[in-house]
């Protein structure tokens, strides 16, 4: 049976925002530059195959940078979502969660690509064009942004790594545009990184990190709406994989490629 990992960073905004913005005089932008590369990043990876990463950012960025600023926290849900702007008219947003999880499941929703669609913000399809190997493969992903701009695709190839040491597990992807052919419909992104990390604690949860990054810039309205709104896409696209991972169909999977973490069998 074929098993494929799904990750997706993406970067969407409001009707009512974007309404204001074009009354501004923004109707002629018609989404030629408009976060493509941050907006749709999803990937798809297989589970043994090491797909690598979407959004390579530092596998293991040290710790908060001090320029990150925290725009939605949700005590309830539990989910903080961070942004911040990066040389050249680049950004980038790191959404943290914290679940109880079996780590099998937490890997199994990301590479069930049917289901995707589901819980990814703005991502209507994904399709696994290509598996290289238990951990690797390739994906084409379709995202829908709203109007007034044009729709994105994304062709990525997706690697999942587990740590000897810790067994925190790290889903990355890289962008792959020339792995699928162009579609005239869609403006492609080219210029995105993403990664999915769980990482085990002494607690018995599992911290949920979901980190994208778009090296684009270019245009400064589309910017600042990038910037504005940001945070929307990460926020919603962690609430609805909190729902999707703790479903009995995901908790019940065990994948033979990913180990279960041994701190939580330590007496």
């Amino acid at each position: 049976m074929t098993m494929t990992f799904i990750i997706s960073c993406e970067c969407s905004f409001e009707f009512a925002v974007l309404g204001r913005a074009c009354r501004r005089g923004i109707q002629g932008l018609h989404a030629v530059s408009f976060a493509p590369q941050v907006q749709n990043v999803r990937h798809a990876i297989k589970p043994s195959v090491a797909l690598a990463a979407l959004l390579v950012m530092a596998a293991s960025l040290p710790a908060w940078c001090e320029d990150w600023v925290l725009n939605r926290h949700d005590v309830a849900r539990d989910i903080e979502v961070y942004t911040r702007s990066t040389p050249g008219g680049g950004w980038e947003f790191r959404a943290v969660t914290h679940v109880r999880s079996r780590m099998s499941a937490l890997v199994e929703v990301l590479r069930d690509a049917e289901n995707m669609p589901n819980w990814l913000y703005r991502t209507p399809s994904v399709s696994v064009i290509e598996e290289v190997s238990e951990t690797e493969s390739y994906a084409h992903l379709i995202h829908d942004l709203p109007w007034p701009f044009s729709d994105r695709d994304s062709v990525v190839r997706v690697v999942l790594t587990q740590d000897a040491d810790n067994d925190t597990v790290t889903i990355r992807a890289d962008p792959a545009p020339d792995h699928y052919p162009q579609d005239a419909r869609y403006i492609r992104a080219l210029m995105v990184e993403s990664f999915w990390r769980f990482t085990p604690l002494v607690d018995g949860r599992t911290r949920v990190e979901f980190h994208g990054a778009d090296f684009g810039g270019g245009n400064i309205l589309l910017e600042k709406l990038r910037d504005y709104l940001g945070w929307i896409a990460p926020y919603r696209t962690l609430s609805a994989f909190q729902k999707a991972v703790s479903t009995p169909d995901y908790q019940s999977v065990q994948l033979q490629f990913v180990r279960e973490p041994r701190i939580w069998s330590v007496p």
